[in-house]
Formats: C-alpha cells, structure tokens, sequence
C-alpha cells in the first residue's frame, strides 16, 4: 500500500528492501522453448532405439534352457527394457517442437485500423458506420490468408480467419470468425451472429519449427 497519494513505491521495491525471492514469478508466463536438436543426433539415437527393440526380440525368441536360464533372460530383458525406455526418452526430447519467443509488437503510436477503414470509406464516399465498417474491412482492404474450422455443426461451420492489412507500407494480420454454410440457408436464416468489428483482433505471426522423418 502507498503511504500517500504522491508515493512511488511498488511492490516490487518492498520485495527488494526485504530482499524476497521472486524470481521464480519473473518471465514464468513465457511459453517453452526448446533448444534444436542436429539431424544427426536424432538418426543416432533412432538406430539406437532400433537396435534395442532388435535385441530384445532376438533374446526373448530363445526357448532353450533351463529355468534358471529362463530366469536370466528375463532379467537381461527386463534390464533391455529399460534402457530402451531411456532411449525413447532421449528421442522425444531431442524431437520436440522448437518454438521461437514471439517478439512484443508496439502499435501505441501506429494507426489502428478502425483509422484505415474511415480513410477508405472518406475516400470513396462510403457511409461509415459500424454496420459497414466490417464489410469494407473483409471485402476492401483486407486479404484473406488463413482460415482453419473451429467448430462443426450441423449446418454449418465456425472458422477463424486472418486477413491481412497493409497500413502504412506494413503487413498486418487480423483475426476474426466466419461460418461455412455446409446446407441451403444462409447465417441470418439461422438466426446466427454475424461477425462485426468488435469480434477483429490483431494478430502477429509466430514461426514454429517442427521435426518431421521422411
């Protein structure tokens, strides 16, 4: 709490003059970011895990012997086991997604593109308003790059789409929803929302890097 209303002090300060631990709280919303692995890492310790696997079918196909020798072989195996258990751990994590940290964008001092959409529409004598601003945002200035289907209904689809925006000599990417009209009706017939500015969002590419074996 401030001790009055001109005082500065956060909460961060009272944990450095009582000298607190927070270091466990800082960047802790980050998502993970894995380090990528050679090609050739990964090939070794697949063969590895092959020949493992190979082993083992070859000891436990052994019928001959004794129960103590049965006895030894279920040990050998069980220790073969766990080393490939091992392996299979080294592989996935040397295979996991490598996802690179998003870096935080400012807009603070760029236009928005609600400014865009007026300018368009002062430009070509369009009426601006809320019920028409979503339209000349989808069918004028914005080109559609990306949509994926979210939800499945009946009728009907949900999908997110991206439409890309270039403001100013720079790309960029808005999200907002669509529906797939899979029958006869159209999205008003079936009494669905329909999108409007207030469901755009802006969105920023992220890069993922993902290990696939061909």
């Amino acid at each position: 709490m401030r001790l009055t209303l001109e005082d500065s002090t956060s909460i961060v300060d009272w944990m450095d003059s009582y000298e607190v631990d927070y270091s466990k709280l800082v960047g802790n919303h980050k998502p993970p970011v894995y380090p990528l692995q050679e090609e050739q890492v990964l090939r070794d310790n697949f063969e590895t895990l092959k020949k493992g696997l190979s082993d083992i079918i070859e000891v436990s196909s052994d019928k001959t012997g004794k129960v103590a020798d049965k006895n030894d072989r279920f040990d050998k195996i069980k220790n073969m086991l766990e080393e490939v258990k091992e392996s299979i751990g080294n592989f996935y994590d040397s295979s996991k997604t490598v996802q690179k940290e998003k870096i935080p964008v400012s807009n603070k001092n760029k236009r928005s593109l609600q400014d865009v959409i007026d300018e368009y529409n002062k430009e070509n004598d369009y009426e601006s308003d809320p019920a028409w601003d979503y339209e000349t945002f989808t069918e004028c200035i914005g080109t559609e790059i990306y949509s994926e289907i979210v939800e499945e209904h009946r009728w009907y689809d949900v999908q997110d789409v991206v439409y890309q925006v270039k403001i100013d000599g720079e790309d960029r990417f808005f999200e907002t929803f669509d529906y797939h009209i899979t029958g006869d009706n159209c999205a008003s017939d079936m009494d669905l929302d329909l999108p409007t500015m207030k469901d755009v969002r802006e969105v920023y590419p992220v890069e993922e890097v993902v290990t696939v074996y061909k």
